[in-house]
Parts: structure tokens; C-alpha cells; sequence
């Protein structure tokens, strides 16, 4: 990964013999052939499959970290890393008998860059616990009726991973955030208490992981402070802010059982409060847990690079949540949760099927497109980003 380190590595080195035909083009007082050919990556090269071996990795994703536009202000200078690929063929041409040299051979390197994509299948959830003061998962807040009040009880903010954004290389993608919110306090506060509203400010963070030893899978903070060879380039990206009001409390959480929902607007705000006096005699200390979920889309401005996790470089995600309530007085809670990112083959099936429903006579995949990893010529741009991506294909 660093320009003065690492240098190219070959592979793939594959010999095709070809006959020339008479099917050409005349250009001048040249003869252009057309000779077609497809590069096929091995299994275990562009996705995990089960014919590859367990040390056998997949190909990390071309990328090259640039400054973008989302970090342009910041007089911090990205690091020179970047992992590129390129197609080097060495054509050599034997004339045949008839020409004016018969057997004379004719040779010329031809180099050509590309921008690999691999599939990168959906991962089982990250287990946080391998990441130690370092995911907020959970986070709870005394609320006050107003700034000089009492203190009416507590709010608690909860969330898992969500599912991955899958990407099937068409255009963006949206995930899901399932927000769990929980309020206790005085059964007399309780009303005012779930007719508060909820904000969710949520921010992408991108880090990129480079090291000149082999990674044995995704740096924690512990060992990016406790090694001197491991380096960590973080970019932000901010996401769309969601507000959240009339949400339906029940009484349980929805995790242990099914309970009734309970409306936030009653008939009477007296019926609420006899209501409210009626649970409080059944509960100790008479605060009453009230539970209620959000769900919080979360859909980046720009598409992504896959997760992954190579020997020398890994990439990976996560969303901070800055989450305030409105109606009373409380300070702004922050969640911490990890983000996957998945380009898997399955998803770039379902595209083209979905194309071809749309065009009756689409053609149909090649062989080769199940086995072979998504390798496009480096000039072309993709016409949904709004922005530039932190990761510039070579």
C-alpha cells in the first residue's frame, strides 16, 4: 500500500493462440483483426466461495484515496494509498507463409488499467464485543420538564447493527436502523413524557485501514495505538436527519412479549393520568417503563465501496447517531453502530432480471459473469454519484 514499499505482483498469467481470418478492417495500408478474449478470476479471488481455500482471500476493491468533497475543508492531507489493478497483454504475431517475411514474429506490450469490483457477499452481523470502547450500542438520559424543573425520568436509546446496504452496482442503496426508545418516570409526567418528539442526526463514517505487515482481519482502536505499522484514514459523510412524533408506546417491550398499544392522544387528558395512577400502584418506586420503536433509513449520498478486509488493507463503516428529544428538556444522546456494505452476486442477478423484464430482448448473462469478478475499463464514470466518491479508481 505505500508507493515506496509494495511493488506490482503478477498473476493470472494466461497464454490464448489465436489463427487470424480474413475477417479484418483496412485502415489505410493497415490490416486491424479483432481478436475477443475473457480474463475468468479463479474461484475465491473475486467473491468467498466454498472451492477456494480458507487462506485464500478475495481481491480488495480498486481504490485511491483522494481528497473528496466531503472532507475538501480539512487541511489534513489524505495518505498516498491505493490499490490498483491493470490488464498487461503481450501480443506477438508470427506472419504466415504467404506474407513477404514468413515467420517472422512481431511482439508489443499493451497496458491497460481497470477498475475491479469484486463481489463481496453479506456478513453475519459484527460481534461488537470483539471491539471494546469503541461501538455505543445503548444510551440513556435524565429529562427534565424544562431547564430549571424537576426531573420527570429517563429515556433510553437502543439499536443493534442493521441489516448491510446491499448495492447492485445500479444505484444507491438504502438499510434500515431500528431505534429502540424506552421512558420511565412519574406516572403524573408520563403524558408529556410520550408526546415528546425524536430527531436522529445520523453521520457516516468511512475508515480505511492500511499496514505494511498482513492484517489478520479488521484493526480494532487497540491495536491501530498499540502497532506502529498500522495506519487509519477516516472520511465523514452526512446523512439525511429524520424526526419522529405521535409514535405508539406500549407498556411492554416488544422484544420480551406482545403487549396492546397504548394511543398517545386519549379522549381526556384526565383519563390519561387516572390511567397512568392505575399502572403506577402495580409498579415499585411508581415509574412506568414505556416502550416504542423508530425505524431510521439510512441511505448514503453516494455509492460505496464493499466492506472487506485484505492483507495489507481493510475497509470498513459506521454510523454516528446524534439523537435529541423535543417537548422537553434533555441532553442529546449519541449511538455508535457498525455499517456492512455488500455487493453480492445474487443482487446483480436480480438487476438483470429486472432489466430484462424491461427490455424484452435483453441479452442474456455469459457464462463467465458467475465466476468472474466485475472489472470495468477505468474511463468509465457512473452517472448516479452526486458526488465524488472518497475512494478514486485508478
Amino acid at each position: 500500500m505505500y508507493r515506496e514499499d509494495f511493488s506490482a505482483e503478477r498473476f493470472l498469467n494466461l497464454r490464448h493462440r489465436v489463427r487470424l481470418d480474413d475477417n479484418y478492417k483496412v485502415e489505410g495500408d493497415q490490416r486491424v483483426y479483432t481478436v475477443p478474449f475473457v480474463l475468468v478470476v479463479p474461484p475465491g479471488l473475486d467473491r468467498t466461495s466454498d472451492r477456494a481455500e480458507d487462506k485464500c482471500r478475495p481481491l480488495p476493491p480498486s481504490f485511491d484515496i483522494q481528497r473528496s468533497a466531503l472532507t475538501a475543508w480539512s487541511p489534513t492531507v489524505p495518505p498516498a494509498v491505493f490499490i490498483s489493478y491493470s490488464l498487461r497483454a503481450s501480443v506477438a504475431y508470427s506472419a504466415p507463409p504467404g506474407d513477404t517475411a514468413p515467420g517472422r514474429t512481431r511482439s508489443t506490450d499493451i497496458f491497460h488499467p481497470l477498475t475491479c469490483l469484486p463481489y463481496i457477499e453479506t456478513q453475519p452481523p459484527i460481534e461488537t464485543s470483539c471491539f471494546p470502547d469503541e461501538y455505543v450500542l445503548s444510551a440513556r438520559q435524565a429529562v427534565w420538564g424544562s431547564f430549571v424543573g424537576r426531573k420527570s425520568g429517563h429515556v433510553t436509546f437502543e439499536t443493534l447493527e442493521p441489516p448491510p446496504l446491499v448495492y447492485d452496482s445500479e444505484r444507491l442503496s438504502t438499510t434500515y436502523c431500528t431505534l429502540r426508545i424506552t421512558i420511565d418516570g412519574r406516572s403524573s409526567d408520563l403524558h408529556r413524557l410520550r408526546a415528546a418528539s425524536i430527531k436522529v442526526d445520523p453521520v457516516l463514517q468511512i475508515r480505511t485501514y492500511y499496514s505494511g505487515t498482513k492484517l489478520a482481519g479488521t484493526p480494532h482502536k487497540d491495536s491501530i495505538e498499540e502497532s506502529g505499522r498500522i495506519r487509519l484514514h477516516t472520511e465523514t459523510a452526512q446523512l439525511e436527519a429524520h424526526s419522529f412524533s405521535s409514535l405508539q408506546w406500549s407498556i411492554r417491550d416488544a422484544r420480551r412479549g406482545s403487549a396492546a398499544s397504548v394511543p398517545l392522544i386519549r379522549p381526556s387528558g384526565d383519563s390519561v393520568r387516572e390511567g397512568a395512577r392505575s399502572l403506577a400502584g402495580d409498579t415499585e418506586g411508581g415509574d412506568i417503563p414505556w416502550h416504542t420503536t423508530a425505524t431510521v433509513p439510512i441511505k448514503p449520498p453516494l455509492r460505496l465501496q464493499p466492506s472487506f478486509c485484505s492483507d495489507f488493507a481493510a475497509s470498513s463503516y459506521a454510523v454516528i447517531a446524534k439523537v435529541s428529544v423535543g417537548g422537553v428538556y434533555a441532553k442529546s444522546s449519541y449511538l455508535f453502530f457498525p455499517l456492512q456494505v455488500a455487493y453480492p452476486c445474487s443482487a446483480r442477478r436480480d438487476s438483470w432480471h429486472a432489466a430484462a423484464g424491461r427490455q424484452r430482448h435483453a441479452p442474456s448473462p455469459a457464462p463467465e459473469d458467475d465466476v468472474c469478478c466485475s472489472a470495468v475499463d477505468a474511463d468509465m464514470q457512473s452517472i448516479n454519484d452526486p458526488m465524488p466518491p472518497p475512494y478514486v479508481a485508478q
